[in-house]
């Protein structure tokens, strides 16, 4: 796996961008200990037929709303790209649990993903400003503990999203439950 950013400085075992952060190729960042990946002002891009894995890293998007802030998969036919987030564990870690967080100060942040786009994150994926769009087929799968927040979801094509979690799951990588009523997002 490649990380191509213009400026990437290593600040107490986490990564600083400034600017856009590309992921290229295939392959595990597995960072010995908890990590942050914090991008300001720019967006996250998967580059066409790259299959990331990302582990024990919260990545953030920051800045002062001069540029876009998005994640971006490969649109085209035939463009394909997979990105899978896992959270830190560390329980006196403050991000323990979020995989992704969007500074909620910033506002261009629409999202279009697909066709051809996977996207797997367990634990908090925190987009609150953010209009997701799917294209194609769009698809993620995962069973242990995944939790959405964003302005607002659409799909157009085939998407098959599975989130199926459980109590278990989510307590080992120490994201906080609601215990209210559950709504899920069925297909």
């Amino acid at each position: 796996m490649l990380f191509r950013s213009t400026g990437v400085k290593l600040v107490n075992g986490n990564y600083h961008i400034c600017g856009d952060l590309t992921l290229a190729g295939s392959g595990d960042f597995k960072p010995g200990a908890d990590t942050l990946i914090i991008i300001e002002n720019g967006s996250l891009n998967v580059a066409d037929k790259a299959v990331v894995s990302i582990s024990k890293t919260t990545v953030i998007l920051t800045g002062d709303n001069t540029v876009a802030s998005s994640i971006n998969f490969p649109n085209g036919n035939g463009k394909t790209a997979s990105l899978t987030l896992s959270p830190p564990l560390g329980s006196t870690n403050p991000w323990q649990g979020v995989a992704l967080f969007q500074d909620p100060k910033l506002t261009n942040t629409d999202n279009k993903w697909g066709p051809g786009a996977d996207f797997n994150a367990d634990g908090l994926v925190y987009l609150p400003n953010s209009n997701v769009v799917t294209d194609g087929n769009t698809s993620s799968s995962n069973a242990k503990c995944s939790k959405f927040v964003m302005n607002s979801f659409t799909t157009n094509g085939k998407v098959n999203l599975d989130f199926d979690q459980t109590v278990a799951s989510c307590s080992a990588i120490g994201l906080k439950q609601w215990n209210g009523i559950i709504v899920r997002l069925i297909k």
